[in-house]
């Protein structure tokens, strides 16, 4: 058992002050706290091990536990939600934000999105979540906000044409070219054949990168990280992740429609449309320029550059081939 003494050796008061609070005030007793990252730690109780999670504003919390509360009411087991302290209480106050904890599952490693195997398993999961998500959402709507993907990307690319001078002190200006080029073909032809979708409205997950489902020891999947919770129709959510899927597809379409599921989907050609939008290179270059320079660490940089320099290399074939069945 590890005492208190190791926190003190981590000469952060702010965070020994917090566990003392929680210890006191909410009656859960930790024993050690490793951090994961900002506003999150790994914590070591007397009720098992637990993820803490920090909170700026109370609504967005509360509107997170109660929509993820309605889904998991309509069937969906496999989230991981937040929990109610020993004393009772969802949420503790300290140091200016709201807290509020969560079991920790561990996993056997891992999960990505690598192998079909793993691929049809998330495919299964998402589509069991939207289920659900359907169901709730009556009782979830007037919480969440709405999502709209091609919105996102407008101001995603916007954002990304601005950051051109940084941008061209890494990447060349025939490379930024072309990523923008396919970014406004591709919300162009979306406009164009964009038809009012069959689907409902549901309760969708908004981030369904791999680090966001776990693999428990028994082999079922979790899905972990709520924040982005939203309501908009499914397919965009299966668009996001089928960009997540193309990089371990070599940004081949005949891969991707392996699954069936997905060739069933883009049989929409608005949707397939929206396979052109380079949506991860945007983001991933957005996020590293709104970053001071000293902050950028010179493994991710070159690691960007060189993903950055593989995808727009393997996407103009996919590109060539879905303007192709587009025409």
């Amino acid at each position: 058992m590890t005492s208190f003494n190791k926190l003190t050796r981590r000469d952060d008061l702010l965070l020994d002050r917090l566990v003392f609070f929680m210890r006191r005030k909410a009656g859960l007793h930790v024993y050690d706290v490793i951090p994961i990252k900002k506003n999150m730690y790994l914590l070591y109780t007397g009720n098992g091990v637990k993820v803490l999670k920090g909170y700026v504003h109370l609504p967005h919390l509360k509107a997170i536990h109660c929509a993820l509360s309605a889904v998991i009411g309509e069937g969906f087991k496999q989230a991981v939600q937040y929990e109610h302290y020993p004393n009772g209480e969802l949420v503790i106050f300290f140091g200016g934000m709201y807290w509020a904890v969560m079991p920790y599952l561990s996993s056997v490693s891992r999960f990505s999105y690598e192998t079909f195997a793993r691929r049809e398993q998330v495919i299964s999961l998402l589509k069991a979540f939207h289920q659900c998500g359907e169901a709730a959402l009556p009782n979830a709507e007037c919480l969440l906000p709405r999502m709209n993907l091609t919105e996102r990307w407008e101001t995603r690319l916007r954002q990304f044409q601005k950051n051109h001078e940084e941008l061209s002190r890494h990447i060349s200006e025939n490379i930024q070219w072309k990523i923008v080029v396919w970014a406004e073909i591709s919300l162009d032809l979306f406009k164009r054949f964009w038809q009012p979708s069959h689907s409902r409205l549901c309760i969708l997950h908004g981030d369904v990168a791999s680090h966001n489902v776990i693999q428990s020891y028994d082999g079922s999947l979790w899905l972990i990280d709520f924040d982005l919770l939203s309501v908009g129709i499914k397919e965009y959510e299966y668009m996001q992740l089928m960009h997540r899927f193309l990089r371990y597809t070599k940004w081949s379409l005949s891969a991707l429609e392996q699954h069936a599921f997905i060739q069933e989907l883009l049989n929409a050609k608005w949707l397939m449309c929206l396979l052109l939008f380079p949506s991860d290179i945007l983001r991933e270059w957005n996020k590293m320029c709104s970053r001071p320079s000293h902050q950028r660490a010179n493994g991710q940089l070159k690691t960007l550059i060189d993903a950055t320099i593989e995808e727009v290399y393997y996407r103009q074939s996919l590109v060539g081939e879905i303007i192709g069945r587009l025409d």
